[in-house]
């Protein structure tokens, strides 16, 4: 996502389909750094189960759907989209988000708290959050710290 053009298309959209799926996930352990391949998660059978429930609501619902990077979900709360579906991996205490370079950007629940608050004065336009991953819980207890008032994973 960038400038202008796509700050007024982030208003328009009612609802942001977020997925990850990194190549690699980078540790350091005792000071050597180490590459791991990380399994692929298929998500086009879930965006056509999306697109098909949306579809059947007889609502217009404006969908966007984008690489899960910090950027892309700051831009998107910022600019008011009321919905968020998330589709990657989770760990214990994180949700494997991308780097630029495909690599997994691990984003724990306090990133995710203030990345969801960062100007906000009282409570987040975001109303509604899916997130689809392991340990779900962590990320939904994040969420719901925020002030997103409606949360399912």
């Amino acid at each position: 996502m960038g400038d202008e053009d796509e700050r007024e298309d982030a208003r328009a959209y009612d609802l942001a389909y977020l997925t990850s799926r990194p190549l690699v996930r980078i540790s350091k352990i005792n000071g050597s750094t180490r590459s791991q391949a990380i399994e692929e998660l298929d998500f086009e059978a879930e965006r056509d189960l999306l697109h098909s429930a949306l579809s059947e609501s007889g609502k217009e619902v404006r969908l966007r759907t984008e690489v899960a990077t910090v950027s892309n979900l700051r831009t998107l709360v910022t600019l008011g989209c009321k919905a968020l579906h998330y589709s990657g991996h989770g760990f214990e205490s994180k949700l494997a988000f991308e780097d630029r370079q495909g690599r997994m950007h691990s984003v724990t629940d306090d990133v995710l708290y203030h990345l969801v608050r960062a100007g906000e004065r009282e409570r987040p336009r975001l109303q509604f959050v899916f997130v689809s991953a392991c340990y779900s819980e962590v990320a939904g207890r994040a969420f719901a710290r925020a002030g997103v008032p409606q949360l399912a994973r």
